[in-house]
């Protein structure tokens, strides 16, 4: 380990590799520019010894140390440096930054979350991520890291330093064009140089603030050059994966915490759903205690049951389970992760829904713990002047009973796009997928939904935010099908045999015969079997009935069954569904028609015995 200037650096690059005749250029010689980032040579003319050479020691951008000239470590740190302005902590090996989990924000010092995903992940590297090698093999014994500065399908270039130290050919803006395999599941970077016994371990890319794009799908492979030479470079300048309609930013955005906890203060809602309730416990008029720790800012999550008083009969549907809080300046650290006792003396639980959160019956009623410790806990760390964050967070202090009002909650500072107005409210599912493209699991871990919403708040600091998201479905681009004659139908018919066959018309009722008292009327799909998924739902509805929904809801699953909700433009456009429906026809207990039938998935197997169920929901008189 090197100590230069009291900081703790780098020496982390491979050796020289000579791939062609090209000659390396001399030491500090530029060998390209990419983002307004220079490239410099670590060739030493005398020694191939290049991992240790760094005859004028470090290297500082504005007043910010990036590391020693001219390792590969140092161009990583000082491309985020100029591009994002933040740096990730000094390493000793390039190795090493494929264990860190921030970079510093080099204007107001905030530590920033850094997402690392290893080699086979469903989430490949974008521009300024950094692809991470292993210290084996080609890259011994350092390791070694290289910037990406453009993905495709089939390959990604990326810039870097003290490896192969020739000029890059006129109008270029890579170091190498490394080969990639790309799956809907899986990005896999392959190996470059493929020598004899010597390994080429990509660990993994880390990517500062991942921006939202399209679930990509390989697409055609690109087209060969016409001459037996490598294809021309092509000067691109930081052409960055295009995000949709309504996330590109008009200029920059600096808000602060500050701006969210006003943000969300003026929502049309807060007054009602932060309302405060004399049985609760204020954070205003609380008592001090000598114990509390009050953090700066903290995130929060919750999760619930349902019980019944056994007196009153009344439901409680936000009954405490599990409680965590987590330093929002430091996510990796848990304050207070609790499962609560349930059910209280005069309760009886009703739904523990374990298959929401998994935490079993027995985990929950061997609990020690009770709602008012579990209070008393995350009052020692929320004190009046605290920031909670949170995805609906009304209703996990509502759960706590506490009255806290100096609150961040991310369900009101987006909205989806293109939907009914009572659709308008997203999930955290589509802040974590759609903005920091990160795919959560089914069942909900209130550390990790608490951690997710502090990262889709800091995410917020920068970024758009309002009616941003959208509902990930197909569209059509039809004439609207409030304006469609829907006096017949045409049914797609899926082809399962070599016969050919004809597409039938069915009579269906008008869009707009819809009775007075007529509130909704969509699908309930039930006895759905694991392995089926609510997109399969919906291209089932769409190729069956030639309507498109606005929303197929996500299946819940409890025990082996699943359910899901599928919504439309109106109740006449789910009865006109409904009706070109192909399957047996029944009557569920409450007289409401049921069609039984088979739905595919997108490999093309069949699921049987899924019901379908118009439900109509009538005004109040």
């Amino acid at each position: 380990m090197l100590i230069w200037l009291g900081v703790y650096v780098a020496v982390a690059a491979a050796a020289l590799i000579k791939t062609n005749a090209t000659d390396p250029a001399p030491w500090n010689t530029v060998l390209g520019v990419t983002s307004g980032v220079k490239v410099y040579s670590n060739f030493n003319a005398t020694s191939y010894d290049n991992e240790n050479y760094y005859p004028e020691g470090t290297t500082w951008q504005n007043g910010t140390y990036t590391g020693l000239q001219w390792q590969c470590v140092e161009l990583a740190r000082r491309y985020l440096l100029v591009t994002e302005g933040v740096v990730f902590e000094s390493v000793d090996d390039a190795v090493e930054i494929f264990s860190l989990r921030t970079v510093k924000n080099i204007t107001n010092k905030d530590r920033l979350p850094l997402y690392v995903y290893p080699q086979g992940s469903s989430t490949p590297p974008q521009v300024g991520s950094l692809v991470i090698w292993d210290r084996q093999g080609v890259y011994s014994p350092f390791g070694h890291v290289a910037v990406v500065v453009n993905v495709q399908n089939t390959y990604i270039d990326v810039a870097e330093q003290n490896l192969e130290d020739t000029v890059w050919p006129a109008s270029a803006y890579y170091s190498r064009r490394i080969p990639v395999s790309f799956t809907p599941s899986a990005f896999n970077v392959k190996p470059y140089y493929n020598l004899p016994n010597e390994t080429e371990n990509v660990l993994g890319w880390a990517t500062f603030n991942p921006r939202h794009r399209a679930e990509r799908r390989p697409g055609p492979p690109e087209k060969k050059a016409k001459t037996a030479n490598a294809p021309p470079r092509v000067h691109i300048v930081r052409a960055k994966t295009p995000v949709p309609v309504g996330l590109e930013s008009t200029g920059p955005i600096n808000r602060t915490y500050e701006d969210l906890v006003k943000m969300t203060a003026e929502h049309p809602l807060f007054a009602a759903k932060f309302a405060p309730n004399p049985n609760w416990v204020s954070t205003l008029t609380m008592k001090p205690s000598s114990k509390a720790k009050h953090k700066k800012i903290v995130a929060m999550d919750c999760e619930m049951c349902v019980t019944i008083n056994e007196a009153t009969k009344v439901r409680n549907s936000k009954t405490l389970v599990r409680v965590t809080v987590i330093d929002g300046e430091n996510p990796d650290d848990i304050l207070v992760d609790l499962i609560v006792h349930q059910p209280p003396a005069g309760h009886v639980v009703f739904s523990y829904k374990t298959h929401i959160h998994g935490i079993k019956e027995d985990t929950i009623t061997s609990s020690k713990i009770s709602e008012d410790r579990a209070r008393k806990e995350v009052l020692k760390f929320v004190g009046p002047d605290t920031i909670v964050v949170g995805h609906s967070v009304y209703g996990d202090l509502a759960s706590l009973g506490i009255h806290h009002t100096r609150v961040i909650d991310t369900s009101f500072l987006y909205t989806r796009k293109d939907v009914q107005a009572k659709f308008k409210t997203p999930g955290l599912r589509d802040l974590t997928k759609q903005l920091l493209a990160i795919e959560m699991p089914a069942v909900h871990d209130s550390f990790l939904d608490a951690k997710t919403t502090m990262m889709a708040a800091t995410y917020t600091l920068t970024h758009p935010c309002g009616e941003v998201l959208y509902y990930d479905g197909p569209r059509t681009d039809t004439a609207d099908e409030s304006t469609l004659d829907a006096s017949a139908v045409t049914i797609p018919v899926v082809k399962t045999t070599s016969t050919p066959v004809t597409a039938t018309p069915v009579r269906a009722p008008s869009i707009n015969n819809v009775d007075d008292d007529e509130k909704d009327t969509h699908w309930l799909v039930h006895k759905i079997p694991k392995g089926l998924y609510n997109s399969d739902v919906e291209q089932f509805a769409i190729q069956q009935t030639a309507v498109v929904p606005t929303m197929v809801e996500n299946i819940v699953f409890k025990d082996v069954w699943g359910s899901c909700c599928v919504h439309f433009r109106t109740p006449g456009h789910a009865k006109l569904a409904f009706r070109t429906l192909v399957g047996k026809e029944s009557e569920d207990p409450l007289k409401r028609p049921v069609k039984t039938l088979n739905i595919h998935d997108a490999k093309g197997k069949k699921f049987s015995n899924i019901k379908v169920v118009q439900v109509t929901q009538r005004n109040k008189n």
